[in-house]
């Protein structure tokens, strides 16, 4: 008898490993099942076999994956325990193999490409970054370093040096995260053993707490950007009056907006809801109303009604590209142009999201009701956000009274 399977052989985007159970509570009593865009098959290994189960995909190099599994696996896992990880290797990973082995074995090798795979955009960019810094450190580069061979003390030693290099602590946790995330991924292959792994996950974080980051919109300046984008009667000027709106009025990230479709709009006269997927493919609803709504309503008056992105980038004169997506640098960009423009301090779309979840708590709105608003999941990370603390700080230092007189001029030095 074959025993269940404890992990997905690959990851694989779109991988449903963790929701499987769920997914196969839904179904109902079957003979047959099949699974026409397979990827990494973890429903159909999850699930209780049925009288027919038929596997498909498009993708060749993961039908075969599963087909060397099936009847070579013993020498498959002996390739992948002596994959070196060197430049060359990695390099002929990408080239096509006539023996189906060694292409399985190309499918899967690197762990850190695999931890990557599994990553949103955004985050894959962030966390590649991280471990390239990593593997320089390690005197090689992301694509030659052998990660299925990191031991705790090697994570041990690079904390250390990153605690010494002055990073703040979020900064070095950071670079702990990725490593812990490689980690797992060679454990999850099957290239290092699982004491090795919980070895490394048990490596400490870093202690410590930074100031935040950014800055708080006030009403003024919020207004003076309104204005500036309402003096522009160019397309570009009620995209981002919506962009801006959008990022105070959801606290959307700069990610979400750019991410945005028309079909994830929804207007009842009165409020728009729109559907955000955030950090980790979360969905979650958002509701504008008054002015956000307003400046929503007067952009798809311009933009029409073509499904795909909801914000276009633009060209010189503030034209749209119609159906080109607006990336989430062209909006940071757009909005640093709008803040010289009206004359304000620079602003980035991140402030305009502290500014949001700052405000509705200074409005009363109870704090897990604005996490939630924010798509955080830790409420810790919402408090990070306020900048009501700072305030009252202030006010409480110009409470005290310094019984001291400016000093005349003509002094003795």
């Amino acid at each position: 008898m074959i025993d269940a399977p404890t992990r997905p052989i690959l990851r694989w985007h779109g991988g449903k490993w963790i929701l499987a159970p769920w997914i196969i509570s839904h179904f109902p009593a079957h003979r047959c099942y099949v699974e026409p865009f397979g990827g990494a098959a973890s429903v159909l290994l999850r699930k209780t076999r049925s009288y027919a189960e038929v596997y498909n995909d498009l993708d060749g190099e993961v039908v075969n994956l599963f087909r060397v599994a099936r009847e070579h696996g013993a020498e498959l896992r002996q390739r992948l325990h002596l994959t070196p990880f060197s430049r060359i290797d990695f390099a002929e990973s990408y080239e096509p193999s006539e023996d189906p082995i060694e292409q399985a074995r190309r499918t899967v090798a690197n762990p850190a490409h695999s931890y990557l795979a599994g990553l949103a955009a955004t985050g894959r960019r962030t966390m590649t970054s991280t471990l390239a810094q990593v593997a320089a450190m390690l005197g090689g580069e992301l694509d030659t370093i052998p990660w299925a061979a990191l031991r705790y003390e090697h994570v041990q030693a690079l904390r250390t040096k990153l605690a010494e290099r002055g990073l703040a602590a979020a900064t070095v946790n950071k670079y702990m995260a990725a490593l812990r995330g490689v980690a797992r991924e060679a454990w999850q292959l099957g290239l290092t053993d699982a004491e090795t792994y919980q070895r490394i996950a048990a490596v400490k974080g870093q202690r410590g707490e930074t100031l935040p980051s950014g800055r708080g919109l006030g009403p003024g300046e919020l207004g003076a950007l309104m204005r500036t984008c309402a003096n522009d009667r160019s397309a570009a000027g009620a995209r981002d009056a919506a962009i801006i709106a959008l990022g105070y009025g959801a606290g959307l990230r700069r990610a979400e907006l750019a991410g945005l479709d028309l079909a994830d709009l929804a207007d009842d006269g009165e409020l728009i809801t729109a559907k955000v997927a955030g950090k980790g493919n979360k969905e979650r609803l958002v509701y504008l109303d008054n002015g956000a709504a307003q400046a929503l309503r007067d952009w798809l008056g311009v933009r029409g009604v073509e499904p795909g992105a909801l914000f276009y980038s633009g060209l010189r004169g503030g034209h749209m590209v119609a159906g080109q997506r607006m990336t989430g640098q062209a909006i940071r960009n757009m909005l640093a142009k709008r803040a010289a423009d009206a004359g304000i301090e620079n602003a980035t779309p991140h402030d305009l999201r502290r500014s949001f979840v700052s405000d509705l708590l200074e409005s009363g709105i109870d704090i897990a009701t604005v996490a939630n608003m924010a798509g955080h999941a830790n409420i810790e990370t919402t408090r990070r956000y306020d900048r009501r603390g700072e305030q009252a700080k202030r006010k409480a230092a110009r409470s005290l009274h310094i019984p001291y007189q400016k000093r005349g001029l003509g002094l003795e030095r």
